[in-house]
């Protein structure tokens, strides 16, 4: 049983079944068919309504903060909230991954029930998006209860010559066990004050800045991380391929931008930044302009670039353009390339903060230099000395950008 958070709008009682074909994998030996029908259940919410809850929330919210004088509970009488539940039958005899790992996500997609489930009700909610023209989230194995109730029907019905098999009926199943998935999809969140305490004596530094796209990657970044844990491999290898395209053309633009110091603004340096820029639509070139100017292996097959490219841009361009759904190891493959290619073109920047002090400063900061042993006392003078007394580094950039692009 998959419990939706919304309602699904398709008729009750009307089953959909699918034979899903494994012609590769090592895990099955031999080509196999695994069966699934999904059926779905509206069933008013066991929650309260969006409504009443944001109602409630605002009450007790106006209560908390001295703005009335109770936090009463406001009742929502107009809506029947209802929410839809699928379930899902499939074969239990799947065969395992000979992998020997514990967790499903790492297994092949037909070799465990619950995942063959999920799949056959992800296409049913992709079909009623279709045809609906409504965008239903999907369901992925981390949004699903930690504890899944497992129900068993012993019966041999052979493949039908019909074109929908029949489910057992309600007799011939038997309550078998519980199975506890690989992770706690529980509310633990818990207040943190030391972490509230950090974060507010930082924040007055950010806000000002979050639209400059060394902010955007970053957050990117985040994003794909959050898509990733919570099971959306395929938001997430897009938002990573995003979060570096950005990251790239920016640490690009900075070079160009310091190289041109401090006369940003004049003609030629611009028309010269901007014969390079326009050219970084081409991977080739963005890997020639930063091994140039910053050095470090950008070639070689063992090298962050080349692990990025094998396991970063080959499957966003697979999801992008082929609709391919990525799985959780090429997922993690993906995060895990993602996480050293940022890594090494942070430290190549590092190296060269003598070089290029603005934008290692910017991109790096002075606790990132110091970390890498690169906050040398020549950085400390012009960091504490020099810096200050120079154009806003930020404005300087703004204003520069827009003469880049600006013609």
């Amino acid at each position: 049983m998959i419990p939706l958070d919304f309602y699904l709008p398709i008729a009750e009682g009307v089953p959909i079944s699918s034979i899903y074909h494994d012609l590769t994998d090592s895990a099955f030996g031999a080509e196999r068919a695994v069966q699934v029908t999904v059926n779905f259940h509206h069933l008013s919410a066991l929650s309260a309504s969006s409504l009443e809850y944001n109602v409630e929330a605002q009450s007790r919210l106006l209560h908390h903060i001295g703005l009335s004088g109770s936090a009463t509970p406001v009742a929502d009488r107009g809506q029947a909230s209802v929410a839809t539940m699928i379930d899902v039958v499939t074969e239990r005899s799947c065969p395992r991954s000979n992998s020997g790992a514990d967790d499903p996500r790492t297994w092949p997609p037909l070799s465990d029930p619950i995942q063959t489930g999920i799949g056959a009700a992800n296409a049913a909610i992709r079909a009623v998006s279709h045809v609906s023209r409504n965008y239903y989230p999907q369901i992925t194995y981390e949004s699903m209860p930690y504890l899944l109730i497992v129900s068993q029907s012993f019966t041999d019905r052979g493949w039908p010559e019909v074109e929908r098999w029949s489910v057992p009926p309600a007799s011939e199943w038997n309550v078998s066990g519980i199975v506890h998935l690989a992770h706690i999809n529980m509310g633990v969140s818990v207040r943190d004050e030391a972490m509230e305490e950090s974060v507010t004596e930082a924040i007055y530094e950010h806000v000002g800045k979050l639209e400059h796209p060394l902010r955007q990657y970053l957050e990117r970044a985040y994003r794909a991380k959050h898509q990733y844990k919570i099971g959306q491999y395929s938001d997430a290898v897009i938002s990573m391929g995003t979060s570096v395209e950005t990251l790239l053309t920016t640490i690009v633009s900075h070079l160009l931008w310091e190289e041109a110091w401090p006369n940003v603004q004049d003609e030629a340096s611009v028309k010269s930044a901007r014969s390079v820029f326009y050219a970084l639509e081409k991977r080739s070139r963005v890997r020639e302009e930063l091994s140039k100017r910053l050095g470090g292996n950008w070639s070689a097959e063992a090298s962050p670039w080349e692990i990025w490219m094998r396991h970063g841009v080959a499957l966003r361009n697979r999801v992008v353009h082929a609709g391919y759904r990525p799985s959780y190891n090429e997922t993690r493959e993906a995060v895990s390339a993602y996480d050293e290619f940022v890594a090494f073109v942070t430290d190549r920047i590092a190296e060269k903060a003598n070089v290029y002090p603005r934008t290692a400063i910017k991109a790096v900061g002075p606790e990132g230099l110091e970390r890498r042993r690169k906050l040398t006392d020549k950085m400390r003078r012009f960091r504490d000395g020099v810096a200050p007394e120079e154009e806003d580094w930020e404005m300087s950039f703004t204003g520069w950008m827009e003469a880049l692009l600006g013609k």
